[in-house]
Order: C-alpha cells, then sequence, then structure tokens
C-alpha cells in the first residue's frame, strides 16, 4: 500500500473550518465530520505516495495516517490508486450557471394577488423561473389556494412550495387531492396547526403539518442543522454566490418587489412596475455574489457550502458582510447554543422590532 496514492472520489471535497473540517459526499448527499489533522494530509497528499507522506510526518504519526486512511476508504470516500492512474480520474468543474434571469421566488400572498398574481406569474414564466414559494400568514380556503395553483399551468415553473396557515374547514384528504392534482406541487406546508392535531407528513402527497406560527415574514432567516443540504448545486453556489439571494425575487404582503420580503429596501410595487423592469436596476442584484466566503465568522465555518443564508437579519445590522443574527453556531468551539442568548442578539433584535 506503501506505493500507492490515496486519492479522493472526485464527488467528495474537503473543506477546511476554524475547529474542525468535513467532507463533502456530493453523490451520496452526505457529510462527514473529520479532525483538521486529516484534512491537512488529505491536501498533503496530492499527487503524494503514501510511503512519501508517511516519512513527511514521521514513523511517530504512521498509525494515525493509517487510521485515517482506512476511514476514507471504508466511507467510500477515497480510493488507492497506481501512478498512473490518477490521471483518469480528473477534477470535477465546480462552477454554477442558471439561464434564467430568475431561478426561483418567493411570493408572500396579499391584496395584490387580487388584481397582479396572474401577471407575476406570467412575468415569472418570461424570465425563466422554475421554482416558486407561496406563503400565506392568514387564513385560505380550499378553493382560493386552488385557483391560485391554476394559474401555474401551463407556464415553466416546475417546482412550487407553498406554506399554507392551518385551517379547520380543509380536511388532510382535501390537502393530499390538491397535491396529487397538481404535478408542479414539491410540498405543502401546512403550519400553525392547534395543540393535540396530528402531526404528520404523507410520502407520497408531501403534505407536512407543524405546530409552529408563520406569523409575518419575520419568522425568516433562522439557521440550523435540519435545513441543512448536501448537494451540487447548492455547493458549487455557495462557492460563488449568495445561497439565498442569488437569482431571488421576492414580493411582499404589500406588493413591494424585493429581494427577501423580509428585507426593508424594495425596488417598486407590482402594481406600478413589471418584474422585468426591476431586473434592469443595479442595485437589485447587488447582494447575488455576497457569498459565504466573504461573511465574518461564516467564512470560517466548517458547514458553509451547506447553508443557508440571511441577509435580512444580520448580527451587525450595519455590516452587510456579518454572520446571519439566527445562527447559534460557533465554529471556532464547535458548538450550537441558542442565537437568542448571544452578546449581539439583544441589540439586533431591538434593531428589527422582533417580539419575544
Amino acid at each position: 500500500m506503501s506505493n500507492k496514492f490515496i486519492h479522493l472520489f472526485q464527488n467528495c471535497i474537503p473543506v477546511k473550518g476554524h475547529k474542525r473540517s468535513v467532507i463533502y459526499d456530493l453523490q451520496k448527499l452526505e457529510y462527514h465530520l473529520i479532525p483538521n489533522a486529516l484534512f491537512e494530509i488529505i491536501i498533503e497528499s496530492k499527487n503524494k505516495p503514501i510511503l512519501q507522506l508517511k516519512e513527511r510526518y514521521g514513523p511517530e504519526h504512521e498509525l494515525i495516517i493509517n487510521e485515517y486512511i482506512d476511514f476514507l476508504l471504508s466511507n467510500q470516500l477515497a480510493i488507492l490508486l497506481d501512478k498512473e492512474q490518477l490521471d483518469k480520474f480528473p477534477p470535477v468543474s465546480l462552477d454554477w450557471f442558471y439561464p434564467g434571469a430568475i431561478s426561483n421566488a418567493v411570493l408572500d400572498l396579499g391584496d395584490w394577488c387580487n388584481s397582479d398574481l396572474t401577471k407575476v406569474i406570467s412575468e415569472l414564466h418570461q424570465i425563466g423561473c422554475l421554482n416558486v414559494q407561496i406563503r400565506s400568514f392568514g387564513n385560505l380556503s380550499g378553493d382560493m389556494i386552488l385557483s391560485i395553483f391554476q394559474l401555474f399551468e401551463n407556464t415553466r415553473i416546475t417546482s412550487i412550495e407553498a406554506i399554507i396557515k392551518y385551517n379547520a374547514s380543509v380536511d388532510e384528504l382535501t390537502w393530499q387531492q390538491k397535491a396529487s392534482q397538481y404535478t408542479r406541487i414539491r410540498n405543502i406546508q401546512i403550519h400553525s396547526c392547534p395543540p393535540g392535531h396530528l402531526i404528520k407528513s404523507s410520502p407520497i402527497s408531501n403534505i407536512f403539518f407543524y405546530p409552529y406560527s408563520l406569523t409575518s415574514e419575520s419568522d425568516c432567516g433562522t439557521i440550523c442543522p435540519q435545513y441543512f443540504n448536501v448537494n451540487f448545486e447548492l455547493f458549487t453556489e455557495a462557492l460563488n454566490f449568495n445561497t439565498c439571494l442569488n437569482k431571488k425575487i421576492a414580493i411582499d404582503r404589500n406588493g413591494l418587489i424585493k429581494n427577501c420580503p423580509s428585507m426593508s429596501s424594495s425596488f417598486g410595487n407590482v402594481r406600478d412596475n413589471s418584474l422585468l423592469d426591476v431586473l434592469k436596476v443595479e442595485n437589485f442584484k447587488y447582494l447575488w455574489s455576497l457569498k459565504k466566503d466573504d461573511i465574518l465568522i461564516c467564512k470560517d465555518c466548517e458547514f458553509r457550502y451547506m447553508c443557508t443564508d440571511c441577509r435580512a437579519y444580520l448580527s451587525e445590522p450595519e455590516n452587510i458582510n456579518s454572520k446571519p443574527l439566527k445562527c447559534g453556531y460557533d465554529p471556532y468551539h464547535a458548538e450550537w447554543t441558542d442565537w437568542k442568548k448571544q452578546n449581539f442578539a439583544l441589540k439586533a433584535s431591538e434593531t428589527y422590532h422582533f417580539k419575544e
């Protein structure tokens, strides 16, 4: 084995954090936490046989190097190769590209929908948007939801995620029927379910019932492991662009056109402006390229390429490059805490007028 080369598979990419590192397995959609020492060995071992690697670190580290190699092989993260085989495994391209002007949109339902929703959906179709999230903070009837879903028929929009407030008059069977009727619906999330309601999901229709309440756009921006997502598209986008705002357009409940409904700045109103005109405004795309490697603290985090971002609520509201307010992870100690208990939380929460 000493004359062999340890070679990570092309879709297994090591990422260094301050306290520890991670190997992203972009093919299996999973990740493996590793010590920074193993990260350094992986980098050091490129184009070097294992024998030379062991000589580099000395006999006192041979046992741990063998353990690291066994870890990589047993988890199918790497393979042993002869020197002449290395060229047969070229690195994958980590570029990110989307051909449309907009890839995703968030629509917060409000009075503007009565007159302008059809126009907005048509414009999203024109600018190449494929993914739409619909959010409702108030009660909607089953017929109203049905009429909204129908507007997306015969458009290029392929994925719809609906986040809707619980309505006792619409039973679970009705939601399942609606979800199965429209193939574009990726999932329907029912929030504000009352105590005692059966909280479950249907693997067939992708209906999810949750007890949490979504009362306004400020109930957004939370960073936690449950939202981590390991895949090639997100990884490459995170390397090059902002994982939340890149190629996104949003309309808040008042019809204001924004980068995100939670943000204070807007670029017009759907009643007076078209989405196509907003895309021509230079400042609209300003935050698209603010990637995790540009954000304080986040740039030292091992999870930065599987994590979402939030520029609406910042730990330092006056600093656009500060970490998301609602993230309780400390990459310098590899610890999770409640973000509300961190030193900056109270002052920042007052700036954003959060209610307890």
